[in-house]
């Protein structure tokens, strides 16, 4: 007899990974690779729960989640994950000379600068790593193509010029109304007059297109007089004595001005002044941070633009994409600066690299630029109450500080302070011997800003003991410096000082100040911010908490079907 046998052995194998890191992660994306490679249903790297810092992968997600509340880095309700700031990996998850070591790591720089200075986030980098791309010069980049038509949709005009600059994007504005020979009225504080190489004749718009800017002084908020716009219009020489004005420009946000907002009113009158005037002149918009604006006044962005005829918005400010600015108006006006941007050498060919992050910055990166102006507000609150200084009232993000005037040659000046403030990794930017720019972004949050308010304290003299929110997870690295505020720079000529009257009515302000300050509070900002990340870190415990329960009552069930089946 033969007699055959069949046997049948199923085996369930149940895998479970939990790693702790203590301090330092080198490497979570290759940890999360590994996870992939293994087909882990989900892979959790926990770190200090001091720093609150957790990364998650589950299965079937591209990517993970960076989360820390405490230090500003979790993204906002509704916003995706990976609008986290990059802490400068590269795009296959490796930190370079940053890394997760820019939260660890002593030395990190916190740059008030500009809000020029972001990094790409997780999701920018990926989108410029899987970006469909073509020719731009022969017009068949696919995502350029998408960043155009969504950007002239978003503000209602008719298209739009993808450009490597906003310096780009202006001049080719300029160069597409005016003719050789024209004139441009612009304010004497306004970014194309005095950084874009127009206060010199002999360079940019003059240079480039034979044109010449005519000044009008900005007031306080930015604006132009109308009196004085009208007043520059140069009415019709039947002699030819004069050149034509063809365009009227303007500014919004205004940097030199402390981020002041246009009013949509103002624009408004602008344009009937425009129209009413022989020749009608036309009206550009230099917008580099014209999100900003429509943020601040929760208004509808096309309702800001539609008075003006074309305007530039840049993409690598408070958006923060990494390069690109776009020019937006009239489809003739639009294919005319396009052939301005191949004769300036601004004709990129597989640009779709640049255009991909830009779509992200346009759609996700508005959403949160109301984060930067609430901390631009709490800086500037914390800036006041300093002794020897005062601070705008910022509308958006910029915050202008004022050194009040001190007594003796050898006291600090903007340069000094700014170059102080350097020494300890906090870079600001000295405008004048008696005005700091500090700029609030997406790489920048509430430690950083606190950072800065005690530098300011040690270097000026004043007491290191600003209300911390997250008094267990203070950055080390952005700590105040450890020598207060002994200024002993050499013995030198007292420095520049502003007008008398403004010097004056800035002493009045910060005396007013002192007599009616009652006991110092937490500003509200700040504390909208605080119970903000309260609420998310809570939210993520309960989550973790939850995620737990459910893996080990999965993990009860399978060891006791595993037995059954044995």
């Amino acid at each position: 007899a033969r007699v055959r046998f069949r046997v049948r052995v199923k085996v369930r194998v149940s895998v479970r990974v939990r790693v702790r890191v203590r301090m330092r992660a080198a490497m979570p994306r290759r940890a999360a690779l590994v996870g992939l490679l293994l087909q882990l249903p989900v892979l959790q790297l926990d770190f200090s729960e001091a720093l609150g810092l957790t990364f998650d992968l589950r299965r079937g997600r591209r990517g993970g989640v960076l989360r820390s509340p405490r230090l500003g880095m979790s993204s906002m309700p509704g916003m995706d994950p990976d609008d986290v700031r990059d802490p400068d990996e590269d795009i296959d998850g490796n930190p370079g000379k940053g890394g997760l070591g820019r939260f660890f790591r002593s030395g990190r720089v916190v740059d008030f600068r500009s809000d020029t200075v972001t990094k790409p986030t997780f999701a920018m980098r990926r989108a410029m790593f899987r970006a469909e791309v073509g020719d731009d010069v022969w017009g068949d980049d696919p995502t350029v193509i998408k960043l155009e038509k969504q950007t002239a949709e978003l503000f209602g005009k008719e298209a739009a010029v993808f450009t490597p600059s906003g310096t780009m994007a202006n001049l080719m504005a300029v160069l597409a109304w005016c003719e050789r020979g024209d004139e441009f009225i612009c304010g004497d504080k306004s970014h194309m007059f005095l950084y874009e190489q127009s206060s010199n004749p002999q360079a940019s718009f003059a240079q480039f297109g034979g044109c010449s800017p005519r000044t009008v002084p900005n007031d306080a908020d930015g604006t132009m007089p109308l009196s004085g716009v009208r007043a520059a219009i140069r009415a019709h020489d039947p002699m030819n004595h004069f050149p034509v004005t063809k365009l009227i420009c303007v500014e919004n946000t205004h940097n030199m001005c402390g981020g002041r907002v246009l009013p949509i009113s103002y624009l408004r009158e602008l344009r009937q002044l425009a129209d009413a005037a022989e020749p009608k002149p036309l009206i550009h918009m230099d917008g580099a941070r014209v999100m900003n604006a429509a943020a601040a006044l929760n208004a509808d962005i096309k309702a800001i633009v539609a008075p003006v005829d074309s305007v530039s918005l840049c993409l690598s400010k408070g958006l923060g994409a990494p390069a690109g600015s776009l020019l937006v108006g009239p489809k003739a006006f639009v294919d005319k600066a396009r052939r301005i941007r191949k004769a300036l050498g601004g004709g990129m060919r597989q640009a779709g690299v640049l255009a991909a992050p830009g779509i992200i910055a346009l759609t996700r990166g508005a959403k949160r630029l109301h984060e930067d102006h609430e901390l631009a507000q709490m800086l500037a609150e914390g800036a006041a109450d300093i002794a020897g200084m005062t601070a705008d009232p910022p509308p958006s993000n910029i915050v202008m500080l004022h050194l009040l005037p001190s007594s003796g040659p050898n006291a600090p000046d903007a340069f000094d302070v700014a170059a102080k403030l350097k020494e300890n990794n906090i870079l600001v930017a000295a405008l004048s011997p008696v005005t700091i720019r500090a700029v609030t972004h997406g790489d920048v949050n509430v430690n950083d800003a606190m950072a800065l308010l005690n530098g300011l304290r040690s270097i000026l003299g004043g007491s290191v003991s600003p209300p911390t929110p997250y008094p267990a997870a203070v950055d080390p690295v952005a700590a105040p410096a450890k020598e207060p505020a002994t200024v002993t720079a050499p013995a030198k000529a007292p420095p520049a000082k502003e007008p008398a009257a403004a010097t004056a009515a800035a002493a009045a302000t910060a005396t007013a100040r002192a007599a009616t300050a009652g006991p110092r509070t937490t500003p509200a900002p700040l504390e909208r911010i605080r119970r903000s990340s309260d609420e998310r870190s809570q939210s993520l415990v309960r989550a973790g908490e939850r995620r737990g329960a459910r893996r080990a009552q999965t993990a009860r069930r399978r060891r006791s079907a595993g037995r059954k089946t044995v």
